[in-house]
């Protein structure tokens, strides 16, 4: 019988939630390779106000800040999910899930047709809520 083994490396546990969006962006930068030109474009700003931001400069908006709240809080969730196992939370965010093959119902993911980092940099603010109200469902469905 063989199992596979995860090694301790492949495990990440976020120790920033929520207080500091700026920390809690660096954190997702560097475990889940997400780009400043990801972020910039997600909450709609050039790559510069972002850099300038994250360096204590020039502000965002608030619902700037929110949205990266929420997609923090989102990708902590998500990790959670898959226990905090690196590998797994980088397939589930670049695999392309094919449409034709998954039946929809509550329980399927809402970036079925591409894969998950496209799909919320697309949909922006809605695209995080609903995969955060998924993960949540999916969290709630596994509860004994």
């Amino acid at each position: 019988m063989s199992s596979h083994i995860t090694r301790s490396a492949e495990f990440i546990v976020p120790d920033v939630y929520g207080e500091d969006p700026v920390s809690a962006v660096d954190w997702l930068q560097k475990h889940l390779a997400f780009s400043d030109e990801y972020f910039a474009q997600l909450i709609g700003v050039s790559q510069e106000v972002l850099c300038q931001w994250k360096r204590g400069g020039q502000g965002l908006e608030s619902s700037q800040v929110e949205t990266l709240k929420k997609f923090s809080t989102a990708m902590n969730r998500l990790l959670s999910f898959f226990n905090f196992r690196r590998d797994l939370m980088m397939r589930v965010l670049d695999f392309e899930f094919d449409n034709h093959e998954i039946p929809r119902s509550t329980f399927t993911p809402p970036w079925v047709g591409t894969s998950l980092r496209p799909y919320m940099l697309r949909e922006s603010g809605r695209g995080i809520d609903e995969v955060d109200s998924w993960v949540q469902t999916m969290r709630s469905a596994n509860s004994p």
